[in-house]
């Protein structure tokens, strides 16, 4: 008797088991060796990364037996130093730059005897001169000058007299600003 069925022959041929098991195990069998090749893989790369990184700590002991340490521990010293001897020259006061501008601000009659500097907490100087001049103008002309110097703050006469040996001795109190032993 003829095999009769009302089912079309495409509807039943995709509906079988075994075509069914046969994608599914087909597309299981391509990801499962997908997977053992991607673990393979990774495996032999972190063999790879663990003999590199063995082959860089030998190196680096290597080059740690090499090292001069007494020398090492002579450049950190010496460059401390230098570090230093910065700092000490950044802020080291050139006493010959206020002779200097003192001299130019001294008028030719003025002599002075006596020279006191002391440093204020500031910074500025303050320095107490004591002179001598023929008379009462030249001592006015130098007071004039030192109050027309930008680096000078504050001037002060005292002391003022007749000389032993004539003309009028005095003293001078100057503060001078300490950007002037600064080079």
């Amino acid at each position: 008797m003829a095999d009769i069925s009302l089912i079309p022959k495409e509807y039943k041929a995709g509906f079988s088991f075994k075509t069914i098991f046969s994608k599914i195990g087909t597309f299981a069998a391509v990801l499962v060796l997908l997977g053992l090749l991607v673990y393979g893989g990774l495996f032999l790369y972190g063999k790879s990364l663990k003999v590199n990184l063995e082959d860089l700590q030998n190196q680096a002991e290597e080059l740690n037996k090499k090292r001069d340490v007494d020398f090492e521990k002579k450049v950190i010293l010496l460059e401390k130093a230098l570090g230093n001897l910065k700092i000490v020259l950044k802020n080291h006061l050139y006493w010959s730059n206020l002779f200097s501008e003192l001299g130019q601000l001294t008028v030719p009659q003025v002599s002075f005897s006596d020279f006191r500097g002391t440093i204020e907490s500031d910074g500025s100087i303050t320095l107490s001169l004591k002179g001598s001049v023929p008379g009462y103008t030249y001592l006015a002309k130098q007071m004039v000058s030192f109050g027309q110097e930008k680096l000078v703050s504050n001037i002060e006469a005292s002391g003022i007299n007749l000389g032993t040996q004539g003309g009028i001795e005095f003293t001078l109190n100057v503060n001078f600003l300490k950007d002037i032993l600064l080079e």
